[in-house]
């Protein structure tokens, strides 16, 4: 963000419901986040940005919540999407396994996640191929013990747009 007010960007930075300093105490993965992002946008917009002038930079789970509020803002300027998930469910697997319940609990957690907000099976890969005209930028570390790289590589694969491009930084972890 200083960077982007050097070179006389406006930059609003924003932490997503239950995230850094907002309030809340749950996060629902990129399920009722993209919310936020449209609040954000809206405020903009109320402010007289025009949403070719917009550009949003997505981290991690901001960068699943910009893609699935893609469709929703078509006209903004930029995407750039870092470090997202492809498919959430993988990415639950690995984790639930690693830092929680053991596997054979996985069926109820999945079951039950609808009465806490949570898609577990959502899909940011088919919000990219639903959008064929909008380009993305992605950014993926080479290094990333937490969010595959492969997924970037499927969700560039996933665009068709000639303009969508993907960048790994080799030596980088996640985001």
């Amino acid at each position: 963000a200083e960077d982007l007010l050097r070179r006389g960007c406006d930059a609003l930075l924003f932490d997503l419901r239950s995230s850094g300093q907002s309030e809340g105490d749950r996060v629902t993965f990129a399920t009722r986040e993209p919310n936020d992002l449209l609040g954000a946008y809206d405020l903009l917009r109320g402010m007289a940005y025009r949403a070719a002038d917009i550009a949003i930079l997505g981290i991690s789970m901001g960068a699943a919540t910009t893609i699935e509020a893609a469709p929703q803002i078509p006209g903004v300027g930029a995407l750039v999407i870092d470090s997202s998930f492809a498919r959430l469910r993988p990415l639950l697997d690995r984790e639930l396994r690693r830092n929680s319940l053991p596997g054979l609990f996985n069926p109820a957690f999945y079951l039950l996640s609808p009465a806490f907000g949570l898609d577990s099976d959502l899909r940011p890969i088919e919000v990219v191929r639903s959008m064929p005209d909008r380009a993305f930028l992605f950014f993926h570390g080479g290094a990333d013990v937490y969010v595959p790289t492969q997924d970037s590589r499927d969700l560039r694969r996933a665009s068709d747009n000639s303009s969508s491009d993907l960048v790994i930084i080799a030596s980088a972890t996640h985001v």
